[in-house]
């Protein structure tokens, strides 16, 4: 039972982790006249967005590599919160962000809960790697 628990919350971790990457690489993917792409408002709407994305690909690789996974996946559910629900402005939300919100908060809650599993390439976060 506590294997299969184990795999599962492993499954989790990697799939948020690709959720994030996912939307951490849409910003530099698609053109900006796409309708799925980020609705930047502002002139330091552009470069905070590079800067989230950026944050996003850093949690998103920490999550596949297992290190420090409660933490690192409540700060990425926090950081996609505020790049889906605020980089596009208010006056645009449609029920698409918040849906998205919603599934990368049903993917994060267990992580957050319960650890991310004993598959990790690093053990003990970054104390045990130094």
């Amino acid at each position: 039972m506590a294997k299969s628990l184990d795999g599962l919350m492993c499954g989790l971790r990697i799939s948020l982790a690709g959720a994030l990457a996912y939307t951490a690489s849409e910003h530099f993917i698609l053109p900006p006249q796409s309708p799925d792409a980020l609705l930047l408002q502002g002139a330091h709407a552009p470069l905070v967005a590079t800067i989230l994305s950026g944050l996003l690909w850093l949690i998103a690789a920490s999550l596949m590599f297992g290190v420090r996974t409660r933490m690192v996946a409540a700060l990425g559910l926090t950081t996609y919160a505020a790049m889906a629900l605020l980089l596009p402005g208010l006056d645009r939300m449609t029920a698409q962000p918040y849906l998205s919100a919603a599934i990368v908060a049903c993917l994060a809650l267990p992580v957050i809960l319960a650890g991310g599993g004993d598959h990790s390439l690093v053990r003990g976060g970054w104390r045990a790697a130094l």
